[in-house]
């Protein structure tokens, strides 16, 4: 907000696959806020939790270009709330990281989940398809994702 004014909404919610309450765990500085505790983090909070789908309709969003989800291992939560507006939503970049294994939600859970779409891990200077789930696809450090519409 500081940088871009009065161009930018800012929602303080946290995207679910329902409209409610959760915790948030954060150490107050970190960019590593997650819903899900790995035991290092000494506070959390109650948050408002909305699905895309309640979110898209309250704001008016009929598509969406380009949804970016840094959610520390609640991707696959925040994609279920996405039901209805998963055919109106273009490209999706995701991370998958050890927040992931927290979540117990897996590469292959997102792949099965995102079947209309080509997901690609970005690389430094391209993309790579994935063309399959399998083994190796499973990664326990940070990667990032591009899902494509097909």
């Amino acid at each position: 907000k500081k940088i871009f004014g009065d161009s930018i909404e800012l929602y303080q919610i946290a995207l679910s696959d329902s409209n409610g309450e959760a915790k948030l765990f954060h150490n107050g500085a970190s960019g590593l806020s997650s819903l899900y505790n790995d035991d290092a983090v000494g506070t959390s909070e109650k948050v408002p939790t909305e699905t895309i789908d309640s979110l898209c309709k309250r704001l008016s969003i009929g598509r969406i270009d380009l949804l970016k989800l840094d959610v520390e291992g609640n991707e696959l939560v925040c994609l279920r709330g996405a039901q209805k507006m998963l055919p109106y939503i273009k490209n999706i970049q995701f991370e998958m990281s050890i927040r992931s294994r927290d979540a117990r939600v897996y590469f292959k859970d997102i792949f099965e989940y995102l079947h209309d779409y080509r997901i690609y891990r970005i690389l430094k200077d391209n993309l790579l398809e994935i063309k399959s789930s399998d083994r190796l696809s499973e990664m326990l450090f940070t990667t990032n994702y591009l899902a494509i519409r097909k």
